[in-house]
């Protein structure tokens, strides 16, 4: 009897050394990041933290291009053009996916542009179970908050950065003219209101109220509407929607806020900030970055860019430039979670952030960025979301950007009353979309 059970423990144990790998099994773990470069500038090597795992960095930059800010958007270019200048694509959607389901990784890092559908395609694991690990409990509630709202209640992606559009502002004009100064809780008509009243004030010394140095007349518009939960364009129907009245009210704010600029300071330019012919300035942490090196003759702070209307601390005007997330089909789900909770950790976000030079962005967590003397809180109260675009190629909404551009610059001038164009816009614009290719 006692034989008898010697050998049935002699089997299991047969059986369960074909079934288990050892402790110390190599794993191989693949990476899609836009270049091995980068990873290792931002990472460095994963062996200290995981000694049993290698890892294999995919690039993607050389299927999809390279990604860049251009004015206010994170944009696709290609860097193979001798011209000496950056040309922007439409981001080539189908051809990552067909890349990453060749190589199969097990983490994939992207534009975040192309989250809706990669999700859509259904190629990102739900890793909302591992968002309460302690690696991850610095994350502000109202981020997680934001990537399950994209992720029909579940969290698919993590973006450790993130790009803040900021209102800087210079504090001796607005004690000089006697005005209050911008707080967090502003909405998008009062600040354009308030740069309106300054740009009145300040003629006599050519001052203007805010600077966009990111943002032609159009990108405004088309951006507040946004902010305002409108669309500008039915993909279903084939037609643009300026004709309706909150479009109007907000295309009065535009021209308003310009025609004051031109009165006060026809030179409307770059440096207008440092120059202190503007009171305002909508910026990233680039302009705080600057300011720390080499600071200004004035007194500055910061307060917060206003939250979209039709939404809970959010914002359309600061960006997310990329995201990760876990393939759905990685053979190694424990593995892959393990180590994409390192690369999105507090850890891994403050060493990123030190090795960055150019920091346009700033890590997701609040906890990182410190400086007792300014407002810092203000690049956290309303963050940006991501939300799919109109469905136009990239060229025809240049299209409609440089024909909104061209009727504001008659609005401004008196040229072409404002209520009397844009009801001419819908008719007008569809041939201008249908043409452009």
């Amino acid at each position: 009897m006692m034989r008898r059970i010697f050998l049935i423990i002699v089997i299991i144990l047969l059986l369960a050394g074909c079934t288990l790998a050892p402790a110390d099994e190599k794993k191989h773990v693949k990476i899609i990041y836009s270049t091995k470069m980068k990873f290792n500038e931002h990472y460095g090597s994963l062996t200290h933290h995981f000694p049993n795992v290698t890892i294999e960095v995919i690039e993607y930059e050389p299927i999809i291009g390279a990604g860049t800010y251009m004015g206010s958007e994170y944009v696709s270019y290609d860097p193979q053009t001798n011209d000496g200048v950056m040309h922007a694509r439409d981001w080539l959607v189908d051809e990552f996916i067909a890349f990453v389901e060749q190589n199969k990784p097990d983490i994939l890092y992207y534009p975040a542009a192309l989250y809706f559908p990669l999700y859509e395609a259904g190629i990102l694991r739900d890793v909302t179970d591992v968002m309460s690990k302690e690696e991850m409990q610095t994350v502000d509630h109202n981020v997680k908050e934001m990537l399950a709202t994209i992720g029909d209640g579940n969290i698919h992606a993590f973006a450790e950065t993130i790009t803040p559009n900021t209102i800087y502002y210079n504090k001796d004009i607005f004690k000089k003219m006697g005005l209050e100064e911008p707080q967090d809780d502003m909405t998008w008509e009062q600040l354009l209101e308030l740069a309106t009243v300054i740009s009145k004030l300040g003629q006599e010394e050519k001052v203007i109220g805010l600077h966009l140095p990111y943002y032609s007349m159009s990108e405004l518009y088309l951006q507040l509407g946004k902010a305002y939960g409108l669309d500008w364009y039915d993909d279903v129907n084939k037609q643009t929607l300026f004709h309706h009245e909150q479009w109007q009210k907000l295309a009065q704010l535009v021209v308003e806020k310009f025609k004051a600029d031109l009165i006060t300071n026809p030179e409307y330019r770059g440096g207008m900030f440092h120059a202190e012919e503007a009171a305002m300035i909508v910026e990233t942490n680039r302009l705080w970055e600057e300011f720390r090196r080499n600071p200004p003759t004035f007194e500055w702070d910061i307060a917060a860019i206003p939250m979209d209307e039709a939404s809970n601390n959010r914002t359309s005007f600061s960006q997310i430039a990329e995201v990760s997330s876990v393939y759905k089909h990685t053979g190694q789900v424990d593995v892959a979670k393990q180590i994409w909770v390192y690369l999105n950790s507090e850890l891994a976000a403050r060493k990123k952030h030190n090795v960055d030079i150019l920091r346009w962005d700033i890590p997701i967590r609040s906890t990182i960025l410190k400086d007792v003397t300014k407002n810092m809180a203000a690049y956290y109260t309303n963050i940006p979301y991501l939300s799919a675009d109109e469905g136009l190629p990239r060229s025809k909404k240049a299209a409609v950007r440089n024909y909104i551009d061209k009727q504001f610059s008659l609005m401004i001038t008196n040229e072409l009353p404002l209520e009397e164009a844009i009801k001419q816009w819908d008719m007008e614009l569809l041939p201008i979309i249908a043409k452009e290719e």
